[in-house]
């Protein structure tokens, strides 16, 4: 499955996916996906991670049809300097992505990512490995779904995804990235809000526990309750998104929504979503037709080794903010 091109690629005989936020690993090899123990250097490994959409900054910029395709890379940096009022003195980390357009401009999705951020997160593992060879900013992990035919590319779709530290809220038109958006509603902001609502600190293992094995079914009254409640101000916010997203790219509608956390579907939250905002959903846990012998996995995980596939097999088709590449093959 991994694709064996010419320079470094030829080298490559496992993939190790990495979720830096809560240290989840991961090695694909032998055509499985197996939980990783430790992290040590071993130039066959491919090493592919994610940013959170939190930490990374993205807006979308317009360039003249004119400017020499030589030019371009140069151009976008100066725009995303100018429009972000990004520090003059500092290197950022500025990829882009085209958007098909037919008006006089070409426009990019651009993605900013700072280096000191970077360093905080990835600098630990780099000491482990050597090199990182791809990072993804978190919400172009998706792309792969379309890419693989795991889900039609036709409509519009929104992916909801709770992780400890962040909850972006996602949207994909036909197959292609429009927009995402952080909300305060990460899985820990919701525990400090539900601590808030009960008026004392709850047992973090309990809570945690019940969120993720019984979620807004639980038996437990209190905790219906006060999630019912934190959980209609999420679905406030991801309104407030949809009403903003369906005016600025002029949508109808929102086709469907896919709702995930990183560990297990949150039971009830596709049919509280459908109820709330009035658009089908359902849990964001798709058939990767990866062998694996666990009984959940991180979603995040089979993104980021399907988007390492088409890396691999070509390296403008995935959008990269690793500072961190192994050294060229001589």
């Amino acid at each position: 499955m991994l694709s064996k091109n010419k320079s470094s690629n030829s080298i490559i005989k496992n993939t190790i996916t990495l979720d830096v936020y809560n240290g989840q690993k991961y090695i694909f090899q032998k055509d499985m996906l197996e939980p990783l123990n430790k992290l040590i250097y071993n130039k066959t490994n491919f090493i592919v991670s994610f940013v959170n959409n939190k930490d990374v900054i993205s807006t979308t910029i317009s360039i003249s049809r004119n400017i020499p395709k030589e030019d371009l890379a140069d151009i976008i940096d100066i725009k995303a300097y100018e429009e972000l009022g990004l520090d003059q003195a500092t290197k950022y980390t500025i990829p882009s992505l085209e958007i098909e357009n037919n008006s006089d401009e070409r426009k990019f999705h651009i993605f900013v990512a700072k280096p000191n951020v970077l360093d905080e997160l990835f600098l630990p593992i780099k000491q482990k490995t050597k090199y990182i060879d791809l990072i993804i900013p978190a919400p172009l992990l998706y792309k792969a779904i379309y890419k693989k035919e795991i889900l039609q590319s036709n409509g519009v779709h929104c992916f909801i995804y709770f992780t400890k530290q962040d909850t972006f809220v996602t949207f994909y038109k036909n197959g292609e990235y429009i927009y995402s958006k952080s909300i305060d509603y990460s899985i820990e902001q919701i525990y400090d809000k539900f601590c808030e609502i009960v008026g004392e600190k709850v047992d973090e293992t309990e809570f945690y526990n019940i969120l993720e094995t019984e979620g807004l079914k639980t038996s437990k009254s209190d905790y219906q309750q006060n999630l019912m409640k934190i959980f209609s101000d999420v679905f406030i916010n991801i309104n407030d998104i949809i009403i903003y997203i369906k005016r600025a790219f002029e949508l109808e509608t929102i086709d469907y929504i896919f709702i995930g956390a990183e560990n297990g579907p949150i039971i009830g939250l596709d049919e509280y979503s459908q109820n709330f905002l009035g658009i089908q959903s359902t849990d964001l846990n798709f058939n990767y037709n990866i062998n694996n012998d666990e009984w959940y996995i991180d979603q995040l995980q089979f993104l980021m080794l399907l988007n390492s596939f088409d890396y691999l097999k070509d390296k403008d088709s995935v959008i990269n903010l690793s500072i961190y590449h192994r050294p060229p093959v001589f």
